[in-house]
């Protein structure tokens, strides 16, 4: 039986190997967990089972030291039980290497042979050799057996190659030996992994300069890597004073064997050059005239190479992710931590990260200034980041951005996502959310390894996420922060209340995204919570009209949600406030039409629960001028009206009505006790009319509370 242990179902599914098509393999089990793990530990441990464990099985997770754990147990049951077979596998593996029953290899390599180990298996072969080489594990023996025919027949004179420094690698076996002349001559040992091969060669290159580099094509652990050219592409893109010179690669196989290698192409670049496995070959090449390559050419020839992100890494979207984290931190300044100091080393040694930075050597990563990085603030807002990446760096730049520079509270969800559901990633955000009274939510667009498989964008996470935060409080703004730029994922979070975008990876104008950010957060940080309280006092309103009639009710919730979205509307264009104002007032034009506060007719009422309070009858029906006998009286030394019975011409509009209201239902001595009459002026002096002047906050503050009143 093979087990193949991974928590990332997603890794198996970038290489083709869903859940479904695991099943169709009777002697292949996946295990995904610890628990799954534990559970079948009597089953695993028998000889004869092919157990193929990733290095980084549940790393990140509260559970990491029990995975380690078991991984150990493997290990030593491996080595005291030969007809146990394991293999490790990782994305940062970029070798292959067998001692007897273990294996180490690359995460791409598992599963390009997954099936022929599992038919071969079935067969009773359980050898790790096919996981290793496929159909063809022949191959290291036809590759060994050409090494030791080209090494007996080197020819013994020694290359000459005057006025020329020249360095020469040889790996650890099949090694040639006095090469060239004067040579230079350095040891590649049989760790290859892109760490190591980066230290050598600033052991090699940072402090020496060559005019030419010999490097085999083949070293490390197994030939059929053929590590050259790998080596050759990390000494194009690795800065020294050598980066530039001559390589030769020097092979005992001709081309036809290296067509399907990942770094081939760097065999179509400038100056690097493939010769025969042979000193005087060596000589001819190095004395042939050529032209040296520039500064200036550089990235257009190493952008030939047409590099892919390496799934085998963990998978394309962490990549990403981190290379967009190295971008940002380095542009914003932020220390460099354990956390981005993982990135660093990482960006500075991973063949891919420095293929980039070569590819872009054009649009350096500059710091940006401090000044730039200056949020506006009017009080102590509250921001919460909801990332599935977030301890991988992108925390510690926010932490820096806005707390360290600005003063701003920040937090984020430290749990990994991947090992919740979707509803329980939700939950928490939310709970979190209300119970940190959040202002700003910084969200990204996938939070579960589950939401790359979604077809429809309305599934994904973030889109739920966004949707159950806009039901808690539309107030509360959230900024998308989102590596995705597909136009049906950026409409499905506008369909469902995004308040602003920002890209993760913008290539070239980091600085642009990272200024866009930082005038989104003022905005939102200004909007927040002004617009959370509008929509808390909102749900106060409709709470306090809940004794009114059936369509009151239901004008007053049209009526609020118009008012709302005038509002957000009015943080880009402030005439939008005058509208918000009168679709406010209308809601008190609504309200003295109710049965239950004003009776309108020949005479007029205002209503209590208690009494009925006459407060206009018409004496002279028959004339043409309205006459009505009058309660209340107009004072026009401060614009209130107040109780006084006279005989008056009036006409019956809002502002009487309202200070009817005001002094018979509720008592006050004048109608201006709770600024009705300033309420009244601001509608239709200015609120009417935004050519002559523009409603401030301040008014819209007084309204709401009027309406409380």
């Amino acid at each position: 039986m093979i087990y193949l242990i991974d928590d990332k179902k997603k890794r198996q599914e970038d290489f083709g190997w869903s859940e479904d098509r695991l099943m169709k393999y009777e002697n292949i089990q996946a295990i995904y967990s610890l628990e799954d793990l534990t559970a079948k530990t009597s089953e695993i441990f028998n000889n004869g089972n092919v157990v193929i464990y990733h290095e980084s099985f549940l790393d990140n997770t509260p559970i990491k030291d029990e995975a380690v754990i078991k991984r150990r147990k493997l290990e030593e049951y491996a080595k005291e039980n030969l007809d146990f077979y394991l293999s490790i596998f990782s994305g940062s593996k970029s070798s292959r290497f067998l001692e007897n029953n273990i294996a180490h290899l690359p995460v791409s390599i598992v599963f390009q042979n997954l099936e022929v180990l599992s038919y071969k298996v079935s067969e009773g072969d359980t050898s790790l050799k096919y996981l290793l080489f496929g159909k063809n594990p022949e191959i290291e023996e036809e590759l060994s057996l050409k090494l030791n025919i080209a090494n007996n027949e080197i020819d013994s004179e020694s290359a000459k190659i005057p006025l020329r420094k020249n360095l020469f690698l040889r790996p650890t076996k099949g090694n040639i030996q006095n090469a060239i002349e004067d040579a230079e001559v350095e040891i590649l040992y049989k760790d290859v992994s892109d760490e190591k091969l980066s230290q050598k060669l600033t052991d090699y290159l940072a402090y020496k300069e060559f005019d030419n580099i010999f490097i085999p094509i083949c070293f490390g652990s197994t030939l059929s890597d053929f590590n050259g050219l790998r080596l050759a592409t990390h000494i194009r893109c690795t800065r020294t004073p050598n980066q530039l010179k001559n390589i030769f690669i020097y092979s005992f196989v001709g081309i036809e064997y290296l067509f399907n290698h990942e770094y081939f192409n760097i065999l179509k670049t400038k100056n690097i050059h493939l010769i025969d496995y042979k000193k005087k070959a060596f000589q001819d090449a190095a004395n042939m005239s050529s032209v040296p390559l520039t500064n200036e050419e550089l990235s257009k020839e190493i952008a030939k190479l047409k590099l892919d992100a390496p799934q085998n890494y963990e998978d394309s979207h962490s990549i990403t992710n981190e290379w967009a984290i190295y971008k940002w931190s380095k542009t914003v300044g932020a220390e460099q931590n354990e956390e981005l100091g993982k990135i660093f080393n990482t960006v500075k040694s991973n063949l891919y990260f420095k293929y980039l930075k070569t590819i872009n050597s054009s649009s350096e990563i500059s710091l940006i200034s401090k000044e730039q990085l200056k949020i506006e603030r009017n009080n102590d807002p509250r921001v919460l980041l909801i990332d599935d990446e977030s301890d991988k760096g992108w925390y510690e730049i926010f932490a820096y951005l806005l707390g360290d520079l600005n003063g701003i509270y920040i937090d984020y969800i430290g749990d990994d996502f991947n090992y919740l559901g979707q509803e329980e990633i939700i939950q928490r955000s939310i709970d979190k959310i209300d119970n940190d009274d959040i202002d700003v939510v910084i969200l990204d667009f996938r939070l579960n390894i589950k939401d790359f498989s979604y077809d429809n964008p309305q599934d994904v996470t973030g889109v739920q996420l966004l949707r159950k935060i806009k039901k808690l409080n539309p107030g509360i703004q959230v900024i998308v922060f989102s590596a995705t730029n597909k136009v049906w994922n950026l409409q499905a979070l506008q369909r469902n209340g995004a308040d602003e975008f920002i890209l993760k990876d913008v290539g070239d104008n980091i600085k642009e995204s990272i200024r866009n950010l930082v005038d989104v957060l003022n905005k939102s940080l200004l909007r927040a919570p002004w617009l959370k309280l509008i929509h808390s006092n909102f749900t106060i309103l409709k709470t306090l009209a809940s004794d009114l009639g059936n369509k009151f009710k239901s004008n007053l919730s049209t009526n609020l949600a118009i008012c709302f979205d005038l509002l957000v509307k009015s943080f880009e264009q402030d005439k939008y406030r005058n509208y918000a104002y009168l679709q406010l007032f209308l809601i008190i034009e609504e309200f003295i039409k109710e049965e239950s506060v004003f009776e309108k007719g020949q005479n007029s009422y205002v209503i209590t629960p208690g009494s009925r309070y006459l407060v206009l009858s018409r004496i002279n029906p028959n004339e043409n001028k309205p006459v009505f006998n009058s309660s209340i009286t107009f004072v026009k030394s401060n614009g209130h009206y107040h109780i006084s019975k006279s005989i008056y011409m009036r006409s019956v509009d809002t502002n009487y009505i309202m200070s009817a209201i005001l002094l018979f239902r509720y008592g006050l001595s004048t109608s201006g006790e709770e600024k009705w009459s300033k309420i009244y002026s601001t509608r239709n002096k200015k609120a009417a009319h935004p050519e002559i002047g523009i409603v401030n906050l301040d008014e819209i503050k007084i309204l709401i509370n009027f309406l409380f009143f």
